[in-house]
């Protein structure tokens, strides 16, 4: 119960915390670098090209379309508790299997 509460409410400060920095960015018209100085001097090389795979890209963006950073909260969250229930069902019914009785037989004579 206490970490459900406190996962929804992490789940508010971090879509308000985005919401802020979205405003901040869209309100900013972008990055206003300054020219770097006169006395360094930088030496371009012949640069390697990097080969990278756009695919694994795509599909983190598909993905992050689909769950937005709320939902992965939930459902993270959901997943551990069920697995926490589920240790703790696995735990009980191991120490059933585990339990023995024993019977005394009186002789009859």
């Amino acid at each position: 119960m206490i970490c459900g509460i406190s996962a929804l409410l992490l789940a508010l400060i971090i879509q308000y915390k985005v919401k802020t920095l979205f405003a901040l960015l869209a309100a900013t018209r972008g990055a206003q670098a300054q020219e770097f100085p006169k006395l360094l001097a930088f030496r371009t090389t012949t640069l390697i090209p990097e080969t990278v795979t756009m695919e694994s890209f795509y599909f983190h963006e598909i993905l992050r379309k689909l769950f937005p950073v709320e939902l992965i909260l939930l459902l993270s969250f959901l997943v551990s508790v069920f697995a926490f229930f589920g240790y703790l069902f696995y735990r009980y019914r191991k120490s059933v299997r585990a339990r023995t009785s024993l019977t005394l037989e009186q002789p009859s004579n």
